[in-house]
């Protein structure tokens, strides 16, 4: 019984002690790094409840280990250094089970590279020599040297800031010495540049040669140059054996301060050459004498450049002149082969113009040679083809004497055959053009003929004449019908179960200078703009277009868009609707060519009845265009299908009902009414031709500034929309049965 009382009492003690262990979570100390463009060693303490590992982002980070078992273990952070000018970032993910914590690693950008001696850089040192520190700052690597054998350095390589021990020895020799100790980048950051210092070794015995200049330049035309020598000694002037191109002059060989010459003579090639003159002390003794060299450079000659504007001239067999621009840098000659040409001048000092001159020809075939200039200094040379052309008589056909076009004009091809260049000109460029001016050889083109403007038949003379030569010409006669006189029968349209009405045979017009109205020659005519429109008759010229954008109550031209109700001041351009609240009826007035019948501006109401309420009303009308205008068609109630034109009632399109004059014609002799699209007017500005399908109705709105118009589209008819009565819109009249 007391064993299994102490089994009893051992299994509570067990599991009391372990519900008091604490529970190990993953977690790193510390989660963050910021180090150093440098980069470094760091270490971090991961706690992990379980087997773990840890994976690096980026190639700089080392992680090690990279995974263990559960515990709390050390992990090692290898850093490298950081080889760009930019910050860079990274994370090391630690996962254990399903659980991940990161380290988060920021490493500065890459410092400039410095490099700094922040000791003496000039070092004066008796003859005996002696020790100096070198002292210098930089966060680079770098090596040290010296280009004296008396001067010595510690150690040639370091790594950021140090100090290098510098050694000069006893001088042997009487005369100053200078050494240079040369501090420069050693493997990366070359930009921070070099450092010097500069080490005088002295004697109270030393001589003194002081030579200046020491380095003379001169062009290739070569020059006379003056050296001046100060010196306590005796010294003497020399050059090098093979600089034959130098010449010395004046004192060669003097005592203390003196000076003497030197003449270059000038280049004879494109090379740079370089001499050496020689200063040196001359001494009695044993002692190695001072000596100071001159260095002279000459630079050689320039590069020959030769080149010409024209590189080929051909010419016709009549000849001619040929600037042609040579550049050269040096004099240069020339000469040709061939004698049909000549040149102005044969050679110069450098760039000019020449003419060349083409002599003319009577003989059947050409003439070949060219011009051969070349450089008097080097090889450059450029060639100039000369070709003249054979003396060729010309030929010219054409397969048509004449062309015919209807009123509505067309394109019409013509094949030009020639052996040379030809023109083409027109007569009369209202009947016909062409968009070519001149051409060569045989040739395929479009002879344009405009539409007819009105009634006449008109005529044009396409010319094509050879510009070579003997000139031949060809005459093409262009004949365009105008547009045919009207067989027009006015046809009846119900406008009510018992009442019936005439169109007038076209829009409505006005010309103020003599108060005239009328009705348009062809129901397709319209005003419109400077642009669009066909209707002339401007200031008394058939052929000056008329515009609506001129109406004024001096205007010499038509004009078709009127504000609403404007029968007794057609030429009303405001644009304040209160102008335009009483409605005078056009017909007041005494319309010409639609003779004594009561012509008025018909309702909204009887155009609706028209368009939507008569017998068949929907077959009787649609979209169409005419000549070339768009527009809306109305059939008379008696309207019979024409087997020779046919009709499609509503459709989508302008282009599907589309009419020549001709054909035009046949369905009105039948009472087709055609109504355009003339536009609109606001104040003097005219817009949207052949897009703002309206017509003005004589009904008003109730109480608002709007007047009824009718109105057609690609999916609407309707007399009952609205417009601003001060809106100038064309007009089409009736008059009762």
């Amino acid at each position: 019984m007391k064993r299994l009382f102490y089994v009893l009492l051992a299994a509570i003690l067990f599991v009391a002690c372990k519900n008091t262990e604490p529970e190990l979570k993953l977690t790193l100390n510390p989660a963050v790094i910021t180090c150093p463009d440098l980069g470094g060693d760091y270490t971090i303490t991961l706690n992990a409840p379980a087997a773990w590992s840890a994976a690096a982002d980026v190639s700089w980070v080392k992680v090690t280990p990279t995974s263990g078992e559960a515990g709390t273990v050390e992990v090692d952070i290898k850093i490298a250094a950081n080889k760009e000018s930019t910050e860079s970032k990274s994370k090391v993910v630690f996962t254990c089970g399903e659980e991940t914590v990161e380290l988060v690693i920021t490493r500065d950008a890459k410092a400039p590279a410095s490099l700094l001696v922040t000791s003496e850089t000039e070092i004066n040192t008796p003859k005996e020599g002696g020790t100096y520190t070198v002292m210098v700052e930089s966060n680079i690597k770098w090596s040290i040297s010296s280009n004296a054998s008396w001067a010595h350095v510690s150690k040639g390589v370091s790594q950021n800031n140090d100090n290098i021990t510098l050694t000069i020895d006893a001088a042997t020799t009487p005369e100053e010495t200078t050494a240079i100790i040369k501090v420069a980048p050693y493997g990366e950051g070359k930009e921070a540049g070099e450092q010097q210092i500069l080490v005088t070794r002295g004697s109270t015995e030393a001589t003194s040669l002081v030579v200046d200049p020491v380095n003379i330049e001169a062009s290739a035309d070569g020059g006379t140059f003056t050296v001046n020598v100060e010196s306590n000694a005796r010294w003497k002037v020399s050059k090098n054996w093979d600089a034959e191109w130098i010449e010395l002059f004046g004192t060669t060989e003097n005592e203390n301060n003196g000076q003497f010459g030197i003449t270059v003579n000038p280049a004879t090639s494109v090379n740079d050459a370089t001499g050496i003159i020689t200063v040196e002390e001359v001494r009695t003794d044993n002692y190695k004498p001072v000596i100071v060299q001159v260095t002279v450079t000459r630079k050689g000659k320039a590069a020959a450049s030769l080149s010409v504007s024209k590189q080929k001239i051909e010419a016709p067999a009549d000849g001619g002149k040929y600037q042609v621009t040579i550049t050269s840098n040096y004099p240069w000659t020339a000469t040709q082969s061939g004698s049909f040409f000549n040149m102005s001048k044969m050679s110069a000092d450098g760039n000019t113009s020449v003419v060349v001159t083409v002599l003319s020809t009577d003989e059947n075939k050409e003439s070949t040679g060219s011009i051969t200039i070349k450089s008097s200094f080097g090889n450059e040379k450029a060639v100039i083809s000369v070709r003249r052309e054979a003396r060729e008589i010309p030929t010219l056909s054409v397969n048509k004497e004449s062309i015919h076009s209807a009123c509505e004009g067309g394109d019409f091809q013509i094949t030009v055959e020639s052996n040379t260049s030809w023109t083409i000109t027109s007569s009369n460029s209202d009947v016909a053009y062409s968009d070519w001016i001149s051409l060569s050889g045989t040739a395929t083109l479009n002879i344009s003929v405009p539409k007819a403007k009105d009634a006449n038949n008109s005529e044009a003379v396409i010319t094509i004449k050879t510009t070579k030569g003997n000139v031949i010409k060809k005459d093409i006669n262009v004949t365009r019908d105008g547009i045919p006189s009207r067989v027009y029968m006015r046809k009846p349209f119900s406008i009510s179960p018992t009442k019936k009405v005439y169109f007038s045979r076209g829009n409505l017009i006005y010309r103020a200078y003599d108060n005239t109205w009328s009705v348009t020659d062809q129901q397709f005519s319209f005003v419109g703009d400077d642009t669009a429109g066909n209707v002339y008759g401007n200031n008394g010229s058939l052929n000056q277009k008329s515009s609506n954008t001129k109406i004024s109550s001096t205007y010499q031209g038509w004009i078709d868009l009127f504000g609403w109700g404007t029968g007794s001041n057609p030429t009303l351009s405001s644009v304040n609707d209160a102008d335009y609240k009483t409605f005078v009826d056009w017909s007041v007035n005494t319309i010409n060519k639609e003779g004594t019948y009561d012509w008025r501006t018909p309702s909204a109401y009887e155009l609706e009845y028209i368009l939507s309420k008569r017998d068949k009303a929907g077959q009787l009308r649609g979209l169409a265009t005419v000549f070339g205008v768009k527009g809306y068609v109305l059939l008379p109630d008696d309207w019979v299908a024409n087997s020779e034109v046919s009709f499609t009632p509503d459709p989508s399109s302008f282009d599907i009902n589309n009419y020549t004059v001709a054909r035009w014609q046949k369905l009105e002799a039948k009472g087709a009414v055609f109504l355009p699209i003339a536009g609109f007017r606001d104040g003097k500005t005219v817009s949207l031709i052949n897009m703002v399908p309206r017509y003005w109705t004589s009904t008003k709105n109730d109480g608002e500034d709007l007047a009824r118009t009718l109105y057609f589209g690609y999916s609407e008819v309707s007399a009952l929309g609205g417009e601003n009565c001060h809106k100038g819109l064309p007009v089409r009249l009736i008059c009762d049965m």
